[in-house]
């Protein structure tokens, strides 16, 4: 890099051409005067996939953990009903009786 800078003052071509040549340009750093919205789609495509990404697993760990809890609701009020009213009514009034016959056995007595 130093032998090019000494041997500038020899070269006949203009001082843009040999600033490009190194990678410079003689005019306003391109880099400073790009704004966000020239950045933002480059870098963003895989930010936004990523937290696509992130944000898609998590609706659907959402979902499911709801799925389980209603399907587990549902199982829940299915047991609880899967005796019709009559029959329940019937054993308990089977129960009673024996409730009954034991207390009478035992000496109690009520109105």
């Amino acid at each position: 890099m130093m032998e090019l800078t000494n041997a500038r003052p020899h070269l006949s071509f203009p001082r843009s051409a040999w600033e490009c040549s190194l990678g410079r340009s003689s005019g306003p750093n391109p880099y400073t005067t790009l704004e966000r919205r020239h950045l933002l789609p480059r870098w963003s495509v895989g930010a936004r996939d990523k937290w696509l990404a992130a944000l898609g697993a998590s609706v659907q760990g959402e979902l499911d953990r709801v799925s389980q809890a209603l399907t587990g609701r549902i199982r829940q009020l299915a047991e609880r009903y899967a005796t019709p009213l009559p029959k329940l009514i019937e054993e308990v009034d089977t129960l009673a009786a024996q409730v009954d016959d034991h207390l009478k056995a035992m000496g109690f007595t009520w109105n």
